[in-house]
């Protein structure tokens, strides 16, 4: 599948560039189809290496998906507790009593959710600008290749009756505008290779924000669920009578 795809974007760049008119007039067809089609062949490569840059883009809100859909759940067992708890104080005094007492303990669903979406907004922060570098460097080389490359058919002499010496000197300017274009790209492959390293530590700290939310949410489910059913089982007389016992 990739192949096909890396094929349709390569005729699409060749056909673009060899639509466009460069200028190429004081030159041979042979001169201006080498110079169109390396061309060509640069634009290929910028065009993956912008793909690369928005993969890498996609791959840390793909991250940022999966944490926000285990905070989804989360949530979701808040507001079903808290659902569930509501009505209860209408059975009886007592359970109104022991309800009244421990519902405080409960992080609500609304606290809960500006916990999370905090954890998320920090990491977006963070994550805006991964790959801000990569594509800069990457569109200069797009930019250089557009602009520059076209001008080198003026660089060599034209009336030169030494085919091979012209031909030479293109080949020359070629190598050096390729270099510069290569180099362009390598730094833009550094500059991703760090927005990687940078995606997956700024995943990780949005990972131990939310566990530390999602804990002390879970925490206090357990915890006023227990308190409840200890004051509804009489436990809590028990315990002050234990503790007075022991006094004693």
């Amino acid at each position: 599948m990739a192949s096909f795809i890396q094929f349709f974007i390569a005729a699409a760049v060749l056909t673009t560039v060899l639509g466009q008119n460069y200028n190429y007039n004081k030159v041979s067809n042979g001169t201006q189809d080498y110079l169109k089609i390396v061309q060509a062949e640069l634009l290929y490569k910028i065009n993956l290496a912008e793909m690369e840059n928005n993969a890498v883009d996609v791959r840390f809100l793909d991250r940022l998906a999966v944490i926000e859909l285990q905070q989804k759940q989360i949530l979701n067992e808040t507001q079903q507790f808290n659902q569930t708890i509501i009505p209860l104080p209408a059975l009886s005094l007592t359970w109104k009593y022991c309800v009244q007492k421990y519902d405080s303990q409960l992080v609500k669903h609304q606290i809960a959710k500006d916990q999370f979406n905090a954890c998320n907004v920090k990491a977006q922060q963070a994550g805006a600008q991964l790959t801000y570098k990569a594509r800069l460097l990457t569109e200069k080389a797009r930019g250089y290749v557009l602009r520059t490359l076209p001008s080198y058919a003026n660089e060599c002499p034209v009336n030169d009756k030494n085919q091979t010496r012209v031909e030479q000197c293109y080949i020359n300017y070629v190598s050096m505008f390729t270099q510069y274009v290569q180099d362009n790209l390598d730094k833009a492959q550094a500059s991703r290779d760090q927005s990687i390293f940078d995606m997956n530590s700024i995943a990780l700290s949005a990972v131990q924000c939310s566990f530390r939310t999602e804990k002390v949410v879970l925490d206090s489910i357990s915890l006023t669920a227990k308190n409840i059913n200890d004051c509804l089982n009489g436990q809590e007389k028990l315990n002050v009578f234990r503790n007075a016992k022991a006094l004693n």
